[in-house]
């Protein structure tokens, strides 16, 4: 009787190893499929997310290009109805006095329009009258060619001389600093380079260097007489260097960072350093990352995800062309992969 329940129990005790041996065994496999399984929605998830993200990025590029347009649509609408009326072609002023009284006009409609200058040149392309500095007159500063290979500059001279023929220009320009200087835009335009400490990359820059062209959005029309007859044409900017009211507007309206380079300088942005000697300034006169700018140099979009104040990124650039279709710069938005 003992051997019999001695074997039984040898019996029972394999039975059960052997049960809870394959039920062990079933588990890690069912863990294993399951780990699988939500490793595999997880990365479908991302996959998903990270797509919707950048989908979204783009939308939103594609608002902050349509923003830029409707400035240009408003001013030039505004500036074509007082060069093309006959208000200024019909009494282009000839004396200092009428020169004042005409800049005081001129100063207004800057004002309405949020302009930075407002230039009034002859058949020739001399200068006219500057609404900023009516004393300043009779120069060719806009008709000049500017060479500058580290930093190069638009060609003026061919928007001018377009706008002579009838046309009117709506563009974005790279000002030469000497045409800064006449319009009293110099300072204004200015901006120290500066070292953004961006993440584990450090862009350096050259000491006490300063970007000094400026990035312009430029209409240019002609003047004609209330007979129809053009006498001139009327060059009107609004300066984007340091103007954040731009970038401001639209983060305010999408919640997404934006950045306007001018080259590879960021001149607008509502990007702020955190990290560094230039820790809680605003990062202008930081640059672009070199990865971005060769791809945009060539005047193709680009979608990418950077490190930015130790923040994965997924931002979005698009290339800015002047007249001649030459890359000058680039207009940014950027989104955080946490907020995705």
């Amino acid at each position: 009787m003992t051997f019999r329940r001695s074997l039984r129990s040898k019996l029972i005790y394999t039975f059960l190893g052997g049960s809870l041996l394959t039920v062990l065994l079933f588990s890690l496999v069912i863990k294993g499929i399951m780990n699988d399984y939500f490793q595999r929605l997880g990365a479908v998830r991302l996959q998903f997310v990270s797509e919707q993200g950048q989908r979204d990025v783009r939308t939103n590029v594609a608002i902050f290009k349509d923003a830029f347009r409707d400035i240009f649509a408003g001013f030039a609408t505004s500036i074509s109805a007082l060069s093309q009326s006959g208000a200024i072609g019909d009494q282009l002023p000839g004396t200092q006095a009428e020169r004042n009284r005409m800049a005081e006009v001129l100063r207004q409609a800057e004002l309405e329009n949020k302009l930075s200058m407002i230039t009034l040149v002859d058949l020739q392309g001399r200068t006219i009258l500057r609404s900023s500095n009516p004393n300043a007159y009779g120069d060719d500063a806009l008709m000049r060619d500017y060479s500058n290979p580290e930093r190069p500059v638009s060609s003026v001279r061919r928007i001018v001389e377009d706008a002579l023929t009838g046309h009117t220009i709506k563009t974005f320009a790279a000002v030469a600093p000497q045409i800064l200087e006449k319009e009293g835009l110099d300072k204004q335009a200015a901006i120290l380079l500066k070292t953004f400490e961006n993440g584990p990359v450090v862009i350096e820059v050259p000491p006490n260097t300063y970007e000094q062209r400026g990035l312009m959005m430029m209409v240019a029309t002609p003047v004609r007489t209330s007979s129809g007859g053009i006498v001139g044409a009327v060059i009107a900017g609004r300066l984007l260097n340091k103007d954040l009211s731009i970038v401001q507007d639209f983060q305010s309206l999408v919640q997404d960072k934006a950045t306007i380079f001018l080259g590879d300088v960021r001149i607008a942005t509502t990007i702020v350093v955190l990290r560094g000697e230039n820790k809680g300034q605003i990062a202008l006169g930081t640059l672009l990352d070199e990865g971005a700018d060769t791809r945009l140099s060539r005047g193709e979009p680009v979608q990418r995800t950077t490190t930015i104040n130790g923040e994965r990124t997924m931002g979005a650039y698009e290339p800015l062309l002047d007249y001649d279709q030459k890359v000058i710069g680039a207009i940014y938005v950027g989104r955080p992969l946490a907020f995705i």
